[in-house]
């Protein structure tokens, strides 16, 4: 991409620092709003990259009616179709047709997939999951074979198999099948193999303390802003996927007050959970208020207040930082690998050593809220859940399992009395009847109490 950008000889080309981590659409937006510029898109090679994909559709002909957008042929809405469909599940419809292919190829003698009929795709699926291993000859966990067979799944669909769902329990020409794959799994749980996920861990308050001391976090730099920005709509707003954040754009937050007080409000839009389709129509974007007081110690009211001013209200939010004893950013927007790393970078330069992620932030906004005593409902709406599954970012902390771990110690081999059989023996009602004068006579190794006073003090 930079060879082709150096191509061209225009101002706007020096609003970027790099132009070796320039990408294409950057490229697009500084042209869209430079006046009087024609960089003749048709002179220049793209490679693969297909430039009429940029249109929004076919040219418009005469007859078009001012009302309506232009005519669009069967082409233009299949690319349409594929261009708001989900990255991850594309990646997994891929994988799974990849690793089948490659299955395949490696016996020799199974029919085509997408010819197969029933009886031969209820044992052919059964022998893939017993025998699929990954490229380095281990066997995958149970659960990642679910998401292979759920992968070759919508590539039948996809290709218009539509009436071959193995893993519809109430269709019995799989049952053999789903038998199958229930036992492997069953089997490798019982092996140790996948049982335990690998998940980001939250950041205690402590650590996230840490972060703030070693300047990872607050407005002491440019990347400590940014760290700060990002991680917050982590904890505060719920958001986790790549595709969220790259998306993001400054004119979805809001900073305001009301009679409650300053607040940042988050105009959500599509995120991993809402993607706002025709199953989605009666549900609404995310939208929440996080109230936080203006010029206190850590603000984040302040924080995202200088951040805007930095970057600008409108358009992508997350810009390059750039070096200096000045805080400035680039017009350039964060690469994919450095977005993808922030809160891993700023925990390990801050010297915390645990498994944390980007994910991390949502995870932290979950645990502390559960943590805290706040309702499940309230949890679902930060996080943008809509079933039990935030169940699964709840963690308990450590104090709250040292709280419960005494109660199921071994009991002790001294009966323990209770405080009101401790005030029987002495004849006393209440503490107030009970002397506290105590008199200890030692002699050699042997502690001897002679006509003494007990006093209980009550913590």
């Amino acid at each position: 991409m930079s060879d082709f950008v150096k191509n061209f000889d225009y101002d706007f080309l020096n609003d970027f620092d790099d132009l070796d981590d320039v990408t294409l659409s950057q490229v697009l937006d500084r042209y869209e709003i430079s006046e009087n510029l024609d960089l003749g898109l048709e002179d220049y090679s793209f490679g693969s990259f297909n430039v009429e994909l940029l249109k929004e559709g076919p040219e418009p002909t005469e007859n078009t009616k001012s009302r309506f957008g232009p005519p669009v042929d069967s082409e233009y809405i299949q690319d349409f179709i594929k261009s708001k469909e989900n990255r991850n599940t594309r990646k997994n419809t891929n994988w799974a047709k990849r690793a089948w292919d490659e299955w395949t190829k490696s016996r020799g003698d199974v029919p085509a997939l997408l010819t197969m009929n029933d009886l031969q795709m209820n044992h052919y699926l059964s022998c893939f999951v017993i025998e699929c291993r990954r490229q380095d000859g281990t066997e995958y966990p149970g659960n990642s074979l679910y998401q292979l067979v759920s992968g070759l799944l919508r590539y039948l669909r996809e290709n218009g198999v539509i009436i071959m769902n193995y893993l519809n329990t109430g269709d019995l020409r799989f049952q053999g099948f789903r038998k199958t794959l229930d036992a492997r799994m069953k089997d490798l749980t019982s092996r140790g193999i996948g049982g335990r996920k690998k998940e980001a861990d939250p950041i205690s308050p402590e650590n996230e303390n840490v972060l703030w001391e070693k300047e990872q976090l607050g407005g002491k730099s440019s990347q400590s802003l940014l760290n700060t920005v990002f991680y917050y709509n982590c904890k505060l707003f719920g958001l986790r996927g790549m595709d969220e954040h790259r998306a993001l754009c400054g004119e979805q937050f809001v900073l305001g007050a009301d009679e409650l007080g300053t607040l940042i409000e988050f105009q959500g839009r599509t995120s991993n959970n809402f993607a706002g389709g025709l199953n989605q129509r009666k549900i609404q974007p995310k939208c929440m208020k996080h109230y936080s007081e203006a010029r206190s110690d850590r603000s984040l009211y302040d924080l995202y207040e200088l951040y805007l001013e930095k970057v600008g209200k409108m358009g992508t939010i997350y810009r390059r930082p750039i070096q200096g004893k000045e805080m400035k950013f680039s017009s350039q927007v964060v690469g994919v690998n450095k977005l993808s790393t922030i809160v891993k970078t700023m925990c390990t330069k801050a010297g915390i050593q645990w498994n944390f992620s980007n994910h991390s932030g949502k995870r932290t906004c979950a645990t502390s809220l559960f943590q805290s005593g706040v309702d499940e409902q309230l949890i679902m709406q930060r996080t943008g859940h809509r079933s039990t599954a935030v169940r699964d970012y709840k963690r308990t902390s450590s104090v709250q399992e040292k709280e419960i771990s005494p109660l199921l110690e071994p009991p002790s081999k001294h009966c323990k009395m209770s405080f009101q059989d401790a005030l029987s023996v002495f004849g006393a009602s209440d503490t107030n009847e009970i002397k506290t004068e105590i008199t200890v006579t030692s002699k050699s190794n042997e502690l001897n109490l002679n006509n003494c006073t007990v006093t209980i003090n009550l913590k």
